[in-house]
């Protein structure tokens, strides 16, 4: 599938516990407040995911740069490619435009690039 995803969370990848919502309308004010603060920070460090295996350059790039018009500032986004020319080209990108790429790896093939929006 080429297209753009968000990573999806499951109860079992999930590091919070579980908690049903009576139990939460029942807690204190206080502890309502810190239990959506983590949750959120949790959900926000999940990186919005480009899946551009299979494209040729400059596809991938391409498909980040949209990506990346999407997101906020400090979110970041992980590209997955094949072609072997995008280390490169995300390397030359990041440092043009700012973004910074955090990571770049290759796994059985696949590359995987991660940036932070600035």
């Amino acid at each position: 599938m080429v297209g753009v995803e968000t990573t999806g969370l499951s109860p079992a990848s999930c590091p919070l516990p579980a908690v049903s919502g009576s139990v939460l309308a029942k807690a204190p004010r206080s502890r309502r407040r810190s239990a959506i603060c983590a949750i959120l920070r949790f959900v926000s460090d999940q990186p919005v995911i480009v899946d551009a295996r299979g494209l040729t350059c400059p596809m991938p790039l391409l498909k980040a740069k949209r990506a990346l018009n999407e997101l906020d500032s400090r979110q970041r986004l992980l590209v997955l490619a094949t072609d072997p020319g995008s280390v490169r080209d995300f390397e030359v990108f990041s440092a043009q435009s700012g973004h910074k790429l955090l990571e770049s790896t290759c796994e059985e093939q696949t590359y995987r690039h991660l940036l932070e929006r600035k």
